[in-house]
């Protein structure tokens, strides 16, 4: 199920919630808590979306056009308005109070810059009462740029286009510049401030001054109507709180970023990734999810692999009783089976088996002479086949088995790198196999 788009309209005649349904956008009422503070309205916000269906959504949070304050100025230095606190500073000659005192966002347009201020400390107690329950604020806009950005964005683009709107009992007058707010005045309800600042506004065009105007009051209607330098078409398709929660999911989602947007300074976000915080939870999730069937699938190879071994030793061992009956199945079987086909190819008389046997004793003695004395070991079988001598024994360590072939090596021997394997009796089980070398200088024993 797709999340919900939610508006929360905060303004001085009250507080209102809107949302996309299925049959439109929809603004419905809050109630107003009997005491005016920020935490019952926080409480009585909470407790309105809840009961609509909210489930942590972040929420666009509109506040009246009323308690901001718009400043322009036009900057020479375009190189300077990088430094945002530079810019702050020059809005403050425009604005009646301290930068300090106001949270303050900006849109730049050439040597033109465009600023918004709210006093922080109305909204910052609201909005820390409602983040203590669970309701993310993702962006602060001012009413009349949402609706303006709305228009905008649902009309034609042109260069220069005027959204007048009449909301409550005052006209909201947005002049866009470039597809950017570059003016914003607020006028009573009546004709003769607009028509003003409209003639003014068209003195500074080469042609007609093109006004969107939304839902005003016929003498206001009829006076502009009347203008000749205005080029003046009118629309009553959806009202203020309307247009702005059908603009609201293109914001939340991303897709669209508001002209201005306040949560900044002394609104932002305690949590500046709370409005990730699912998106990198599911991300995380599905990464434990993978490492669980890498896990799974790596372990279950394993077992295959395990069942496949144990099934070639028993194998192997099987073949090993049945070549020699009565005998016990030694640890390096494959070894133990090679030697046995060396000594019956020896015994069948072939040229190149019979050539060069040499006295065993004399290999015998040359063997337990290159035994350490210095390390305990056991051996339990010894073996002299042809040109090779193989030694079964225990040892205390693996470690051991190199000292015991070390006397070999020295003697000449070419010993294979030898195998031992762990005991149940915490022994060492040992298997050494040289090659005796093909003249030996040791004399015979007397």
């Amino acid at each position: 199920m797709a999340s919900t788009a939610w508006v929360l309209f905060v303004e001085q005649t009250g507080c209102s919630l809107g949302r996309m349904t299925a049959e439109g956008p929809a603004v419905s009422p809050l109630p107003l808590p009997p005491e005016p503070t920020a935490d019952a309205l926080a409480r009585s916000i909470a407790d309105g979306l809840n009961d609509s269906g909210y489930r942590g959504e972040g929420i666009l949070l509109a506040v009246d056009s009323r308690d901001c304050l718009a400043a322009n100025l036009r900057w020479d230095d375009a190189p300077s308005t990088r430094n945002r606190r530079a810019v702050l500073y020059e809005l403050e000659a425009a604005l009646p109070l301290a930068v300090e005192d106001l949270v303050i966002d900006y849109v730049l347009d050439g040597e033109e810059v465009f600023g918004v201020a709210l006093p922080g400390e109305r909204l910052a107690p609201l909005i820390s009462a409602l983040e203590a329950r669970q309701v993310i604020v993702q962006s602060i806009v001012p009413v009349a740029l949402l609706a303006a950005q709305a228009r905008y964005s649902a009309a034609t683009e042109v260069d220069r286009q005027t959204v007048v709107w009449q909301h409550h009992d005052q006209l909201e007058y947005v002049f866009i510049r470039h597809g950017r707010p570059a003016a914003w005045r607020q006028f009573p309800a009546e004709p003769k401030s607009l028509c003003r600042q409209l003639r003014w506004d068209a003195l500074h065009q080469s042609a007609p001054l093109r006004v969107s105007t939304h839902h005003l009051a016929s003498d206001v209607h009829d006076a502009l109507v009347g203008l000749p330098e205005i080029d003046a078409w009118h629309n009553d398709d959806a009202t203020l709180p309307e247009s702005i929660v059908q603009i609201a999911p293109a914001i939340l989602e991303g897709r669209l970023s508001p002209w201005i947007d306040l949560r900044r300074d002394e609104l932002a976000a305690t949590d500046r990734f709370r409005p990730l915080r699912r998106w990198i939870r599911a991300a995380w999730a599905t990464a434990i999810v993978l490492c669980l069937a890498g896990i799974g699938g790596w372990t279950y190879r394993a077992q295959q692999y395990e069942a496949l071994a144990a099934e070639h030793e028993e194998e192997a061992a099987s073949l090993f009783r049945r070549a020699l009956p009565g005998q016990a199945v030694p640890v390096g079987i494959r070894s133990r089976l090679e030697s046995e086909c060396s000594k019956l190819a020896g015994s069948s008389g072939q040229p190149d088996s019979l050539a060069d046997q040499g006295s065993a004793l004399t290999t015998i003695y040359n063997t337990l002479r290159s035994l350490p004395d210095d390390v305990r070991f056991r051996l339990c079988e010894l073996r002299f086949e042809r040109r090779r001598i193989a030694l079964d024994g225990e040892l205390r360590g693996h470690g051991d088995a190199e000292l015991l072939i070390r006397g070999l090596r020295e003697r000449g021997y070419t010993v294979q790198p030898p195998r031992t394997q762990q005991l149940a009796t915490q022994a060492v089980a040992v298997r050494i196999m040289a090659e005796k070398p093909a003249a030996s200088s040791t004399p015979r024993p007397r």
